[in-house]
């Protein structure tokens, strides 16, 4: 009775033994680790929620691409099996040449000789006195007596400048008697005390009698 007893002890205790050694955990619980498929793609195992052994592989199937359909007003059937034949490629058309065109200079135009400008000291009453008032040579001073006169009067026309220099044109309109009706300064000094000193010395200028009524004409005074 005694060892009956003790072979039942024994096995008890083996037994607790046992159970204690079966529950240590084999994984952390939610793990994964990689695990081979059947169709040799890698899958993934996880632990089970008391940590005791790993869950079977998970194989996730592949994804087949999707497909393209084509509609049937699109579908190009090829010449050879029924389908209608290719249009012909268009005419290549002919492109105008873009290049620039050279340009040509134009020649030069002529160039005209400069012509001096006429010195109004020269010649006061220029070649040919047709400016002269009235027309009829015969009743008018002559180139002489006007010439004279004129060039008389440059020494108190230049006294009239006072230092200051320029040209001025005196317009004389002179009787028949030989005065001075009036006497217009234009140029430089027109308007200018200087321009009336002019006028003043102009009009107490003396003339030789003439038939005509008036007599006018014009004079460059140089200062």
């Amino acid at each position: 009775m005694l060892i009956r007893s003790l072979v039942w002890m024994a096995a008890a205790i083996l037994s607790l033994a046992l159970c204690a050694c079966s529950e240590t955990p084999v994984c952390p619980r939610g793990a994964t680790q990689p695990c081979a498929c059947a169709d040799a793609r890698q899958g993934a195992q996880i632990c089970s929620r008391d940590g005791m052994g790993w869950g079977p592989c998970q194989c996730v199937a592949q994804a087949e691409p999707p497909a393209v359909v084509v509609p049937v007003g699109e579908l190009k059937i090829p010449e050879a099996f029924g389908g209608p034949a290719a249009p012909a490629p268009p005419a290549p058309t002919e492109v105008a040449d873009q290049s620039p065109v050279p340009s040509v200079p134009a020649p030069p135009a002529p160039q005209r000789p400069e012509q001096p400008s006429p010195d109004p000291m020269a010649d006061p009453f220029g070649p040919d006195p047709a400016h002269i008032e009235p027309s009829d040579r015969m009743t008018t001073p002559s180139r002489d007596d006007l010439t004279r006169v004129l060039r008389g009067l440059a020494d108190d026309v230049a006294a009239c400048g006072n230092g200051e220099h320029g040209l001025a044109t005196v317009r004389f309109v002179i009787n028949g008697t030989g005065r001075v009706r009036s006497a217009d300064v234009s140029g430089s000094f027109a308007g200018t005390p200087v321009g009336s000193c002019i006028a003043r010395v102009a009009r107490r200028a003396r003339f030789p009698t003439f038939a005509a009524s008036t007599f006018t004409v014009s004079f460059p005074y140089r200062l």
